[in-house]
C-alpha cells in the first residue's frame, strides 16, 4: 500500500493499509515530555495514550497494540482536549514489524489502520511534535500515541 511523507523536512512517513486513510493512526516513535508546550486533540478525534509517563513501551508491545492484541490503554483524551505536545523521534523498532502489524490487523480483524513513523535522517535535526502529526495527517477518528512519555 502507499507510503507518503509530510511534516517538517518531509520526515513523517505514513504507511496506509488501504487506498484512503484509515480510521486510526498509530504514532510509532520515541517520545519526550515538553512541559512548556500544549496542543489540542483535533475535533471529532480522540488521542489514545498506551503508556504512562516515565515508562518505556517496547517495540514488541507496539506491534501487539497495532495487531489489536493488547488493549491495556493508559488514558484517552477526547476531541479538543488539551494535551502535552510531546516531542517525537525515530521509532526504536523495525519499520517492517510495524507495517506487518497493521497489515495483520487488517487481515484478521477487518480494520483499516495506518501507522506513521519518523525518519530521523530526513528530519535533519528538526524537533517534531505531536501537533505536527495532527497537522500533517488530519481526519483520523483515533490517534494512538505509542511512545514513551519521559
Amino acid at each position: 500500500m502507499p507510503m507518503d511523507m509530510a511534516g517538517p523536512n518531509q520526515c513523517l512517513v505514513r504507511y496506509r493499509t488501504g487506498p484512503r486513510p484509515g480510521t486510526d493512526l498509530y504514532i510509532c516513535s520515541h517520545g519526550g515530555w515538553d512541559k512548556k508546550s500544549l496542543t489540542q486533540v483535533p475535533l471529532n478525534s480522540m488521542m489514545v495514550f498506551w503508556g504512562p509517563k516515565d515508562q518505556v513501551i517496547s517495540a514488541q508491545r507496539c506491534y501487539q497494540i497495532m495487531k489489536g492484541l493488547d488493549t491495556d490503554v493508559n488514558s484517552i483524551a477526547g476531541g479538543q482536549a488539551t494535551v502535552w505536545d510531546y516531542t517525537i523521534t525515530e521509532f526504536p523498532g523495525d519499520w517492517t514489524g510495524a507495517i506487518e502489524s497493521v497489515e495483520e490487523a487488517k487481515e484478521t480483524k477487518g480494520v483499516n489502520w495506518d501507522c506513521v513513523m519518523i525518519n530521523d535522517q530526513l528530519a535533519n535535526g528538526a524537533t517534531l511534535k505531536l501537533s505536527d502529526v495532527f497537522f500533517a495527517y488530519p481526519g483520523y477518528t483515533k490517534y494512538h500515541f505509542m511512545a514513551c512519555r519521559v
